[in-house]
């Protein structure tokens, strides 16, 4: 997957009827409003909704006030590209909200290409939530608390997930059970495949930034290099120095 930050917009009171030719994702930070798509189809948004919507799809936004949001445009999205947009709001948790708090300042420091990495990561929790919204089942709090849990801590190799969950005041048996019937994975798997993803976005980049494995190992969450290797080459089917693309 490939993400491309199109900016934070102004302040709005409509945006015309346009199409994308990739997958964009619609942040709001501030204001409400609706969205309209060529089908008739209308969805309202509010503060720290999120709106997926697949390229090619004619959208009108409108408001009574102003609204602002950061616009993310996403190549290889995990979804079909005739599939419906989506359309996600902010739980109990507040787990939308805190994902865009800790975007903001990334997003708006001199030399964004430095925060890249984070920001990355950041981008792949909202896809997350968005795709489990696709398979129609809502995520539970606990669940959605879980993701941000393992996305603040994806880069760290000592992050140890059980302690971390019975720290945050889980039953780490109890969130497994949870958190497999919503994901269809276990904690431990879901944040093999967040590292395992990032490392995939870095591996690309590679050719212009010039990591060394190194790097792009520490910044995923691996103790060194070699145990990236065999973990990603497992996983990918190809090792990361020849990685070019998605494989199986």
């Amino acid at each position: 997957m490939h993400i491309d930050y199109g900016g934070k917009s102004p302040l709005l009171s409509s945006c015309p009827l346009h199409t994308h030719a990739t997958w964009e994702i619609l942040a709001l930070i501030s204001g409400s409003g609706t969205i309209t798509f060529g089908d008739s189809s209308t969805e309202r948004f509010g503060p720290y909704s999120v709106i997926c919507i697949p390229p090619n799809t004619p959208h009108i936004e409108a408001s009574s006030g102003k609204y602002r949001n950061y616009c993310f445009r996403v190549t290889d999205f995990p979804l079909p590209d005739d599939s419906a947009p989506i359309l996600l709001t902010d739980d109990a948790g507040h787990t939308i909200q805190t994902l865009m708090g800790l975007l903001y300042p990334l997003l708006h420091r001199r030399g964004q290409e430095t925060y890249a990495k984070p920001i990355g990561h950041l981008v792949d929790a909202l896809e997350e939530l968005l795709l489990l919204r696709a398979r129609q089942t809502p995520p539970d709090i606990r669940v959605g608390q879980v993701i941000r849990l393992l996305t603040q801590n994806m880069s760290d190799a000592a992050f140890h997930i059980d302690r971390a969950l019975a720290e945050s005041g889980y039953c780490p048996d109890h969130i497994r059970r949870l958190f497999r019937a919503e994901t269809g994975k276990t904690p431990r798997e879901y944040l093999a495949d967040l590292r395992i993803r990032a490392a995939k976005r870095l591996l690309l980049l590679r050719r212009q930034s010039h990591e060394s494995l190194d790097a792009v190992a520490e910044a995923c969450g691996f103790s060194d290099a070699a145990y990236f290797s065999r973990v990603f080459k497992a996983r990918v089917g190809v090792p990361p120095s020849t990685y070019t693309g998605e494989v199986s």
